[in-house]
């Protein structure tokens, strides 16, 4: 998932987790970044998921963040979401 969003023209860096929806349910959720210069439109986003990864669950919301925190390892370990945010 995460690859399929950094190929979007627009995202710089991606990361999806699954959380736990408003009814309780596990859900993809996905964490992006814009390039330098462009702002990303989370409905854009999903279509070129949904042709890039057919067939293939979708993340039920995408989160533009302005900063993707990072552990030593090189993991994310949590967001910072920007004032911008978009439930698919």
């Amino acid at each position: 998932m995460d690859e399929a969003l950094v190929a979007h023209r627009a995202v710089e860096e991606a990361v999806t987790v699954v959380k736990k929806n408003a009814v309780g349910e596990a859900a993809l959720v996905s964490y992006v970044i814009s390039m330098p210069g462009y702002s990303i439109d989370t409905d854009d986003l999903i279509d070129f998921l949904s042709d890039r990864l057919p067939g293939r669950p979708l993340p039920e919301s995408i989160v533009v963040a302005d900063l993707l925190h990072h552990t030593s390892t090189a993991t994310t370990s949590k967001a910072r979401p920007s004032e911008r945010e978009k439930t698919s």
